[in-house]
C-alpha cells in the first residue's frame, strides 16, 4: 500500500492547554489547514490556568475541553482526563494520536493503553523539560519517564535540529523515529497589515525593548531587569514592553517599582501587529527553548532579536542580518542596547530580516511535513 491508497485518516490531537502561546498557534495551523478530504481531525484540550490568557483563535466544533486537564500534577485529575480521553477515543475512533505538551503526551499514552487498539501515537516536543526546569532528583525522573514514554511512542516531532540533538544525548528516542518540523505560519495577516503600513520604521530617540512570553523561571525576566538598571545608571533613554504575563508578573511587577524602571505592561496580546510596529527589537534571554515563535513572529515584521544562545535558537538567526546571539551577561546586553539605536540602520536591514522568516518558516512547509509524517506512521506495521 502507497500512500495514494489510504482511506481517510482520524487524527485526535491532544494539548494540555490552548493558551496564548507557540503551540496554540501551531495547532491552529494544523486543525485548519490539514487536507481535510485525507484527514479528519477532533482536538481535545485542557484548562487554561488564571494567570494565563486562552488562546481563542481557533473556531470550530471539533473541539472537546476537558476540565480536569490541567497542567499542575494530581493523581485524581490525570486519573480522570486519561479516562474520559480514552471514552472521547473509543467513539471517534481515531487511526493517530497526536500529543503536544508533557502532560498530553502522558494522558495521550495512557488513553492509547485503555483502548488496546493498534492507534499510532506521535508526540511533538516544543520544547523540552528534560533539563533547567526542575531539582536535580524530579529532573531524574522526569528524563526515565521520557524515555520510557519514547520507546513506546511511534513517531517523535523536534521544532530544531537542536531539540532534537538534545533529545538524542538524553536517549528520549532515537535518530529515525524523531522528524524535525519546524513551525509554519499563515502570513495572510501580515501580508494584509503591510498593505496599509510601511516595513521602514522612524528614526526614534527612545530605545524600545520588547519581551515577548511568559514571566516564568524558564525565561529569567529579572536578568533583563538587571540589564535595564544598568540602561537606567548610564542614563539611556529606553521603555520596555512586556507583553505577557505568569506566575512571576507580581513579582517582576515589585521589582519595576523598586527600581523605578520605565517599563509598560501589556498583558496577553493576540494580536501584536502594532506592537511590533512600535517597537526597536526583541529581547530574551531564557534558560532553555525549543524553537522560540516569538523570534519568528518579530522577525516577519522586521523586529531583530537579541538573545543568549539556547535552544534552536542558533536556526532562527543563522547570522547577524536576523539578530545577536550574546553571552548571558549583563555587561554583554548593555553594549549591545546601549548602542543599538544608532547602529540599527548599519547592521539591519527591515525587508531583509522580514523576508528570511516569511520564506523560511510557511505554513505549507509545515503542514505538507506532518500529512507526510501522518501517512507513513500509518504505513508502518
Amino acid at each position: 500500500m502507497t500512500q495514494n491508497d489510504l482511506p481517510r485518516i482520524r487524527v485526535l490531537r491532544i494539548v494540555t492547554r490552548l493558551n496564548i502561546g507557540g503551540p496554540s498557534k501551531q495547532i491552529e495551523v494544523l486543525h485548519n489547514q490539514l487536507d481535510s478530504s485525507d484527514f479528519e481531525q477532533l482536538l481535545v484540550t485542557g484548562k487554561v490556568p488564571a494567570n494565563e490568557a486562552p488562546y481563542e483563535s481557533i473556531n470550530s466544533d471539533k473541539i472537546v475541553e476537558i476540565k480536569c486537564l490541567t497542567r499542575e500534577s494530581s493523581l485524581l485529575q490525570d486519573f480522570v482526563s486519561t479516562v474520559e480521553v480514552a471514552r472521547i477515543a473509543k467513539k471517534f475512533k481515531p487511526n493517530i494520536i497526536h500529543t503536544h505538551q508533557s502532560k498530553a503526551w502522558i494522558i495521550g499514552y495512557f488513553a492509547k493503553f485503555l483502548l488496546r487498539s493498534h492507534v499510532k501515537l506521535i508526540h511533538t516536543f516544543h520544547g523540552h523539560v528534560l533539563h533547567s526546569y526542575f531539582p536535580p532528583m524530579k529532573q531524574f525522573l522526569i528524563r526515565l519517564i521520557s524515555k520510557k514514554l519514547a520507546k513506546n511512542t511511534d513517531a517523535l516531532i523536534a521544532v530544531s535540529e537542536e531539540t532534537k540533538r538534545e533529545l538524542l544525548y538524553y536517549k528520549v528516542g532515537f535518530g529515525e523515529k524523531i522528524s524535525v518540523i519546524y513551525p509554519g505560519f499563515d502570513f495572510s495577516s501580515k501580508l494584509e497589515f503591510d498593505t496599509n503600513q510601511s516595513l521602514v520604521f522612524p528614526e526614534k530617540k527612545i530605545l524600545q525593548i520588547l519581551f515577548l512570553g511568559r514571566l516564568e523561571p524558564i525565561k529569567d525576566p529579572f536578568f533583563l531587569l538587571d540589564v535595564c538598571s544598568r540602561l537606567k545608571s548610564h542614563n539611556i533613554p529606553f521603555v520596555l514592553r512586556v507583553v505577557g504575563g505568569g506566575t512571576l508578573l507580581k513579582e517582576f511587577r515589585e521589582k519595576v517599582d523598586q527600581l523605578q524602571l520605565p517599563v509598560e505592561f501589556e498583558g496577553w496580546q493576540s494580536n501584536l501587529h502594532e506592537i511590533f510596529r512600535d517597537v526597536d527589537l526583541l529581547v530574551m534571554c531564557s534558560k532553555n527553548e525549543g524553537t522560540p515563535i516569538a523570534i519568528i513572529e518579530a522577525g516577519m515584521f522586521g523586529i531583530p532579536t537579541l538573545t543568549n544562545d539556547v535552544g534552536g535558537i542558533r536556526e532562527l538567526i543563522p547570522t547577524r542580518d536576523q539578530g545577536f546571539i550574546v553571552d548571558k551577561d549583563v555587561n554583554a546586553y548593555y553594549n549591545f542596547l546601549a548602542g543599538f539605536l544608532d547602529m540599527k540602520k548599519e547592521i539591519f536591514n527591515v525587508d531583509s530580516i522580514s523576508n528570511f522568516y516569511l520564506s523560511k518558516f510557511t505554513s505549507r512547509k509545515f503542514i505538507d511535513s506532518h500529512e507526510n509524517l501522518y501517512k507513513n506512521v500509518i504505513l508502518l506495521n
